[in-house]
């Protein structure tokens, strides 16, 4: 499965902007597994937060609860853009 380079890049630009880090995963049920990072980088000790882009692709998002309620709500934003594509 490949990401197109429009989504990547705008993954890369939510990591850069908001300083998190993000990992596309596919949804098996209730198990979530990576299928690709937007960058190498070693997996942070911060409590990931899952977001679905549909019932077979998510986001993992590392330094989800450090950031303010105005930061998520412009990223989920960011993100419905991935969903309605």
């Amino acid at each position: 499965m490949n990401i197109d380079d429009q989504v990547r890049k705008l993954l890369l630009d939510i990591e850069d902007k908001f300083n998190v880090t993000l990992y596309l995963a596919s949804i098996h049920g209730k198990r979530w597994e990576f299928i690709s990072g937007t960058r190498t980088r070693e997996i942070p000790l911060s409590q990931p937060f899952r977001i679905s882009i549909s019932e077979e692709m998510g986001l993992v998002i590392y330094g989800w609860y450090e950031l303010d309620d105005t930061k998520k709500r412009e990223i989920e934003s960011l993100i419905s853009d991935i969903r309605h594509g």
